[in-house]
């Protein structure tokens, strides 16, 4: 919607509204020559014109229709008056800052929202490459644990198993030395023999010995060790559990102010909307009432400049020569004014109807030309 001034050189509007006050003008300046060469009266102006109570105003405000148009969407226009002009031009102008405010705070809003999408995008990736990573530990953990309880498992069957032979050749060497204590033929080289074989079982026994304690020992410190990392890992997991927990409310907070955020951008689109409609019709029926104050303003003209007819005609002298030209000057004017008044009447009327309908066609324009020539004729 535009508020401009300068009528266009191929409307309707503009050249009735040009051949109205032309009209007018001339009739004026003729009534005023016949009035002066009846009463003797010169003229102190010397332009020519009407003085009719009523007619400069009628006129100056048929001037300021014909001057001030506001543009609707599509073919409408809006006549409207030079002084109201400014007001709508203030209102306009506070509406457009309003408009660009509006805008501002919705592009706002606008970026907020993306970043907030890219902080949920960037926490929900992060919780992902968490949660993967979390996996990932607990799986090369529970293999790791495996293996070691697996090779602890043979190392142990292994020492159980050193062990069992270890008793086994001990009491073989035992029943060896019974059967050979119980033997009556013995020499000295059989029990220096037998000694020394007592012996090296003895060592291989607390070899045996101490191999089991070293095993044992090794065995509780890897069972020590295991523990300590499985407390570890459950320390880590619980630590990442509860970042998991902060990131998931973090990221719930960011979807509700994402919704907030969708909520207000769509009450300032609302708002914007019902500023337009608002606008529109403060236009409309702004409109609608400058045309009604046309009409009843070019009514009033046609009763006074009757009733001034009438009057000069009571008043006037009984020269049948003049008073017959005066009469035909003054039925020339009263069907001028009367045409003149008829074609604003129907202009209005033609207006007020686009402005009830919202468009106007554009058969009325291409028809313009035509218009305007029979009006000119």
């Amino acid at each position: 919607m535009e508020v401009f001034s300068d009528p266009g050189p191929g409307k309707v509007f503009g050249h009735v509204r040009k051949l109205s006050s032309e009209s007018v003008g001339s009739d004026g300046s003729s009534l005023r020559g016949s009035e002066l060469s009846n009463t003797g009266i010169p003229n102190s102006s010397g332009d020519g014109s009407l003085d009719l109570p009523g007619v400069a105003e009628v006129l100056s405000s048929t001037e300021v229709l014909g001057n001030a148009e506001l543009q609707f969407s599509g073919d409408a226009h809006i006549v409207l008056p030079v002084d109201q002009r400014h007001k709508m031009n203030r209102v306009l102008l506070t509406m457009q800052r309003r408009l660009v405010t509006a805008k501002t705070d919705m592009e706002d809003l606008i970026s907020r929202l993306n970043q907030e999408i890219a902080v949920k995008d960037y926490l929900t990736s992060k919780v992902k490459d968490l949660e993967v990573e979390l996996e990932t530990n607990k799986q090369k953990n529970k293999e790791n644990m495996q293996q070691a309880i697996l090779i602890e498992r043979e190392r142990l069957t292994q020492m159980q198993w050193d062990m069992e032979e270890l008793k086994r050749k001990s009491l073989e060497m035992e029943l060896k030395l019974k059967s050979k204590e119980g033997e009556q033929p013995s020499t000295e080289f059989q029990m220096a023999t037998t000694d020394h074989e007592k012996d090296i079982v003895l060592e291989e026994l607390d070899a045996a010995r101490k191999l089991l304690e070293d095993l044992s020992k090794r065995y509780e410190e890897l069972e020590a060790k295991s523990k300590a990392d499985i407390k570890f890992l459950a320390k880590e997991f619980k630590s990442l559990k509860n970042s998991q927990i902060t990131l998931k409310q973090e990221l719930s907070q960011s979807m509700k102010e994402k919704s907030e955020v969708e909520k207000q951008l769509h009450k300032e689109r609302e708002m914007e909307e019902h500023g337009k409609i608002a606008r529109k019709k403060l236009l409309h029926d702004y409109a609608l009432d400058l045309l009604t104050t046309s009409d009843d303003q070019i009514a009033h003209l046609l009763t006074e400049a009757q009733q001034l007819f009438e009057d000069d005609k009571i008043t006037a002298p009984e020269d049948n020569l003049m008073r017959s030209t005066d009469d035909e000057l003054r039925n020339m004017l009263a069907n001028l004014l009367t045409d003149n008044a008829k074609l604003r009447k129907q202009v209005n009327s033609a207006m007020r109807r686009a402005l009830k309908t919202g468009t106007i066609s554009r058969s009325s324009t291409d028809g313009a030309p035509s218009s305007n020539n029979h009006v000119e004729r």
